[in-house]
């Protein structure tokens, strides 16, 4: 009796102790069948002293792990709480998924991913390739302070994204931003990506944000 009265006990604290899903910020997906989350053991606080770290896609129903989307970092670099360190963009058809994280007190970056069916694939964008505004890249060099951030789907297949802390090298010429079509440049751009029918993503513009262009 006592031996299956601590089994009892055990299991319970155990059931008492699960961790469930907290679905981020824009996490759920269009269809409503899955969604991006992250697993905080409520008795300890916000990760402090919770070796589960991960953010997962999980079936958005039966709220079980599909599987760690392990290129995410919810941490922060130590700044924010992982609530607030991770939010999530699906594309409108919800064929991609965007996932931001705080990588630093004052920058972030993000991951794209395809979602064929119920698995995640990450995505590496391609840089400027022939674009003629890309030359200009050649010309920067990054601050201390260098992140990038996702700011909206265009389309289904387009998508907008801002590279900020950005600084010109010391030995460009004056006024290039002028050459390339960049006039007002300060220390961010634009960079628009699109789906192409080859299958691949293709960055097929660089901009400066609005409110730094004329």
């Amino acid at each position: 009796m006592i031996i299956r009265f601590l089994i009892l006990f055990s299991l319970a604290a155990v059931a008492a102790r699960a961790v469930e899903p907290i679905i981020v910020d824009g996490g759920l997906s269009p269809s409503k069948k899955l969604a991006v989350a992250i697993y905080v053991d409520k008795s300890v606080g916000d990760l402090d002293d919770d070796e589960d770290t991960h953010v997962y896609l999980i079936d958005a129903v039966t709220h079980k792990k599909i599987g760690p989307l392990e290129e995410v970092d919810c941490e922060g670099g130590g700044y924010g709480t992982t609530r607030q360190n991770v939010t999530a963009i699906w594309s409108p058809d919800g064929r991609w998924l965007v996932v931001s994280c705080r990588e630093g007190r004052n920058f972030g970056g993000f991951e794209l991913y395809e979602i064929p069916g119920r698995r995640a694939i990450p995505i590496d964008l391609p840089g400027p390739g022939g674009l003629r505004k890309g030359k200009f890249l050649d010309y920067l060099t990054t601050g201390p302070h260098t992140g990038e951030s996702f700011s909206k789907w265009l389309s289904k297949e387009s998508f907008v994204m801002t590279e900020g802390g950005l600084r010109m090298k010391e030995n460009a010429p004056v006024d290039i931003e002028k050459k390339y079509g960049l006039d007002g440049f300060d220390d961010a751009l634009e960079k628009v990506y699109q789906f192409s029918k080859s299958g691949k993503w293709v960055m097929t513009d660089i901009r400066v944000p609005k409110e730094n262009g004329n």
